[in-house]
């Protein structure tokens, strides 16, 4: 089904990366020209704002995660 040429990863982070993780992750992903797709708590937003900010300043998505 669609393009069986082209091969994709999705990438997501789903919990750990918020334990001192994030910015190292960041950088890593922005040195390869990678997005990803991180899921947060509403707890995460409030205390890590401004990594939030940079995740959606570098293109990444972010959702809300509902744990």
């Amino acid at each position: 089904m669609g393009n069986n040429q082209d091969k994709y990863i999705y990438l997501t982070f789903d919990m750990g990366y918020e334990a001192g993780y994030t910015e190292s992750i960041l950088d890593v992903l922005k040195e390869n020209d990678v997005k990803a797709i991180f899921f947060i708590t509403a707890h995460y937003l409030n205390s890590a704002g401004d990594i939030v900010e940079r995740m959606i300043n570098e293109r990444h998505l972010v959702r809300k995660s509902y744990c």
